[in-house]
């Protein structure tokens, strides 16, 4: 199941790299050829929860997100799985 949801995840990112020649990460834009999915944190899930834009991505889909918190917003590249598991675009 590990190895699945990593090569799901890899041509997921794939994808992202063929669209887009930088993307958000919280304030900044970075190639996402230098980034990765990972698991989406619990902390930075509850803080998307709050926002007023939030809904789950759909399965597959790269959504675009905003991360507000009171010192500062940004945005954030997540994916959700079959099973609505969630990952966020980080540099690596």
């Amino acid at each position: 199941m590990e190895r699945e949801t990593g090569q799901w995840l890899n041509a997921v990112h794939a994808l992202v790299c063929r669209q887009h020649e930088m993307v958000p990460f919280i304030h900044a834009l970075q190639p996402p050829a230098e980034m990765r999915f990972r698991p989406l944190p619990d902390a930075m899930l509850a803080q998307l929860r709050t926002s007023t834009d939030w809904r789950l991505p759909e399965c597959g889909v790269p959504t675009l997100m905003m991360l507000e918190t009171e010192e500062e917003s940004g945005g954030l590249l997540i994916v959700a799985d079959a099973d609505a598991n969630l990952f966020v675009l980080v540099p690596i």
